[in-house]
């Protein structure tokens, strides 16, 4: 990976930084779209995005639960691993609080008999490079 350093005033530079990184690594040119995206970089659907706005229909706060797709499980948010299984069936949650700060989670609330219960995933999630743990990491956005 090419790194360059950047200054904070040097928006057009930066997109263009970022668009021939996006360009070289193969992935298709993504359009811009209104609200916060959830954008799948890698695995077997690379450049599906989810609009996470439009997923909690507006709503100032809310969860949205990330997973494997699997039969008898529901994810508001589905990934395709059937080969890899880097991503877990309770993978991750994303919240959004009511002052518009985005966080994400290891793990679910689960209810396993008859105890609702916090529970890590299987793999880990990584923000960043960093495992995140059940307290969360804040989303920059």
């Amino acid at each position: 990976m090419i790194r360059r350093r950047l200054h904070v005033g040097d928006s057009a530079r930066r997109r263009r930084v970022v668009k021939e990184a996006v360009e070289n690594a193969g992935y298709k040119q993504l359009t811009i779209q209104k609200g916060i995206q959830l954008v799948i970089m890698q695995g077997e659907e690379p450049n599906r995005s989810y609009n996470l706005d439009q997923m909690l229909n507006g709503a100032p706060f809310g969860l949205l639960r990330i997973g494997r797709r699997d039969i008898g499980v529901k994810n508001q948010i589905e990934v395709l691993d059937d080969h890899a299984l880097f991503i877990s069936r309770h993978h991750a949650t994303i919240e959004k609080q009511q002052n518009n700060t985005w966080y994400i989670r290891d793990g679910q609330w689960l209810n396993k008999t008859n105890v609702a219960s916090w529970v890590r995933s299987t793999n880990g999630t990584y923000l960043n490079g960093k495992e995140v743990d059940d307290r969360g990491a804040q989303l920059h956005i």
